[in-house]
């Protein structure tokens, strides 16, 4: 009988060769990415932003009293590679953290995540992510010290495109969600980025760059010349996701650099970080009125030699800059382009002041109107302060009520009340009434019925000191802030009652004796805005029904002195 051992034993010494010599063919997994040693250490690490694995952030709080800006740092890698910790690719952490602005660095799903889970298309899951996340940091805003609106993203090559996504789409904001991350503003004060691809046309691409050979996996086309042959099939996805096809008039401010000259028209050494790229996006924002500053080398009109020089500059500096669009409404000297009552309004040390001398003086509501023109959609700021126990408050698409009395006013007001549940309410004065105290979140339905969408926490102020204000009027869609802090939002469906278009006005209250005091009044207008439809299917789940509220503090939080 022949013996097997002799097989079994070669079996065996085949299996351990084949195995060590996999062993050694195999790739070695690629370890985890780690910050560069310059980067300090978060302040907090990993924070979920969604459910995904890669929705995570970290966080680095600058040092301050007040509310501080924030740089939002996006990874490159081409929508399929890369991770936060190259932080120090695209910013220094260091350099704006001394300059009070807070840093958040980003992961997000890859391309290829977004092709296993059937998004279409792809580059829709990296995009929406990147807003989501910058949805996630506004809704922290109060609980971190940020400043909401003073946000600027950081990039490069594929987050470079993903910040001048986010820069130039119109809000991602759903007012009227149950969420209310995604209540919040996916806008963007301003974007420095490195090495972008500002185009995401394939047709746009091969004209300024020939040899142009990414972007196809964005729409799941794979190579450039099925990208390019692809292309019609397409056009509302490119409309959609493509930069240079989003933007407005009234974008925010971009800065570009990039390693090498253009060469349009020209093959290129690396054709996907092409100045090429810049050139034409800075083309087309000055067209359209935008500010784009393109930098690469020995290129003219340099101002800032790095994205985090941009951001720094731009993101501390005064908000009367005319890059950001707001127009001072006072000189600062005296009240030319207001009208008010005689005797109640003056400018002391570069500050308006209206006075109520006490019951009957004014003997109604009476306002300070500016008379340079109407307001449509615009974005407003004041800062304002109340010395005495009654209130004020900005009017705006208003009208003028004659038959009340001289500069009377009926229209949409942002209250300035000591009162926390009237600070920054959504109201109409000599109107409607009390649409949304501090806090809520209130609907109009077609009927003018009131419903209320959601509710937080009312924002405290002491309004006392000045305090900063801010009304956003989009079409139907009214957002106050107080401090930086929404207080409450309104969407008007009644056509009968609303207003798209009037007065813009400063309040001062009859009754008790006080003053209020205005200054940093400024207007940035807004390209007309769509009007949300009303739709009862898209309520969101726990919205009610509720009646006009009511006050018990009329004036202040007092009582109300008589004559």
């Amino acid at each position: 009988m022949t013996s097997r051992y002799p097989l079994v034993l070669l079996l065996i010494l085949n299996f351990v060769f084949a195995g060590l010599l996999s062993a050694q063919t195999a790739k070695p997994e690629r370890p985890p990415e780690v910050y560069d040693a310059s980067v300090p250490k978060a302040t907090f690490t990993e924070v979920r932003y969604g459910d995904h694995e890669r929705h995570v952030l970290d966080f680095w709080k600058a040092e301050s009293n007040v509310p501080t800006p924030v740089a939002f740092v996006i990874h490159g890698g081409g929508w399929s590679g890369g991770s936060k910790e190259r932080l120090h690719r695209f910013a220094d952490a260091n350099a704006l953290l001394e300059a009070g602005i807070s840093v958040v660095a980003i992961n997000y799903r890859y391309v290829p995540q977004a092709v296993e889970a059937g998004i279409s298309p792809p580059v829709k899951a990296p995009l929406h992510d990147a807003a989501r996340a910058l949805q996630f940091i506004r809704s922290k805003a109060a609980e971190w010290g940020l400043d909401k609106e003073r946000i600027g993203a950081a990039g490069g090559s594929a987050g470079a495109c993903s910040s001048l996504w986010l820069a130039f789409h119109d809000d991602l904001a759903d007012p009227s969600s149950a969420d209310p991350v995604a209540r919040e503003s996916s806008r963007l004060w301003c974007a420095a980025v490195n090495g972008a691809q500002t185009s995401l046309d394939p047709k746009q691409m091969k004209e300024w760059t020939p040899n142009s050979r990414y972007g196809g996996h964005a729409f799941g086309l794979g190579k450039f010349a099925s990208f390019l042959a692809g292309r019609e099939s397409i056009l509302p996805w490119i409309a959609e996701y493509s930069p240079y096809a989003l933007v407005t008039k009234d974008d925010p401010p971009v800065y570009l650099i990039y390693s090498r000259p253009p060469a349009l028209g020209r093959d290129e050494k690396d054709p996907t970080h092409t100045a090429n790229f810049g050139v034409k996006l800075q083309e087309h924002c000055q067209r359209i009125g935008v500010s784009a500053e393109l930098v690469y080398p020995d290129a003219p009109g340099v101002r800032h030699a790095s994205p985090t020089d941009y951001l720094i500059a731009t993101l501390t500096k005064d908000k009367a800059d005319s890059e950001s669009g707001f127009v001072s409404l006072f000189n600062g000297k005296d009240l030319t382009g207001w009208e008010g009552a005689s005797g109640l309004w003056k400018v002391e040390d570069g500050v308006v002041v209206g006075t109520c001398e006490g019951p009957g003086e004014p003997s109604h509501n009476t306002f300070l109107v500016w008379q340079d023109g109407i307001v449509k959609d615009f974005e407003l700021r004041a800062t304002m302060r109340l010395v005495g126990d009654n209130n004020s408050g900005i009017q705006y698409r208003s009208r003028a009520l004659p038959e009340v009395g001289p500069y009377a006013i009926s229209g949409y007001q942002c209250d300035a009340h000591p009162a926390i549940e009237h600070t920054g309410m959504t109201y109409e004065e000599k109107g409607r009434g009390i649409f949304g105290l501090n806090g809520k979140n209130v609907m109009l339905d077609p009927d003018g019925e009131r419903w209320l969408l959601s509710e937080h926490e009312p924002v405290k102020a002491d309004l006392s000191q000045w305090t900063t204000y801010s009304i956003v009027a989009r079409g139907n869609y009214l957002v106050h802030r107080v401090n930086g802090e929404v207080t409450s939002e309104l969407i008007d469906h009644d056509e009968k009652g609303r207003a798209l278009e009037g007065l813009l006005a400063i309040q001062l209250h009859s009754g008790n004796p006080y003053r209020v005091e205005i200054k940093d009044l400024r207007l940035r207008v807004i390209d007309d805005a769509e009007i949300l439809p009303f739709d009862p299917a898209m309520l969101p789940k726990g919205a009610k029904k509720i009646e006009r509220p009511r006050t018990t503090n009329p004036q202040g939080v007092g009582p109300i002195r008589s004559k």
